[in-house]
């Protein structure tokens, strides 16, 4: 019994040493794929992650440069009203269509004001209220 124990011990032996290599190995090379694998997400994730960054800064950029466009356009379209302190936004202006289509006189002070605004920012009075 123990001679045909150890025969087969000796037939199979190399036969189970090869399966248990084989899964050792298996074993180290999917944990090495993973890693790889994990790895490379993040780098794509970081690199999605960093674009979307970079596309909203450049977005709040253009946001920016919208905004400074329009009051620069608001200053070059009301610059009676702080260049020379006339009272009438419509004197003293190289285009006075344009500033007469957006501005109108306060009923309370006369300050050149937007026209749809609901406060006068001088006196702090309703603009459409004559006094």
């Amino acid at each position: 019994m123990h001679i045909l124990i150890g025969v087969i011990l000796v037939l199979l032996f190399p036969f189970l040493l090869a399966i248990v290599a084989g899964a050792w190995v298996s074993y180290w090379v999917v944990l090495a794929c993973s890693i790889l694998a994990y790895g490379a997400f993040l780098a794509l994730r970081h690199a999605i992650m960093r674009y979307w960054s970079i596309a909203a800064d450049i977005q709040s950029a253009a946001v920016e440069q919208s905004r400074a466009d329009n009051k620069e356009s608001f200053v070059e379209s009301t610059s009676c009203l702080t260049g020379n302190g006339q009272s009438n936004p419509f004197e003293g202006n190289s285009n006075p269509s344009k500033v007469a289509r957006r501005l109108t006189a306060c009923g309370a002070c006369g300050e050149g004001i937007e026209r749809y605004s609901i406060y006068c920012p001088k006196c702090g009075k309703d603009p459409r209220i004559k006094s």
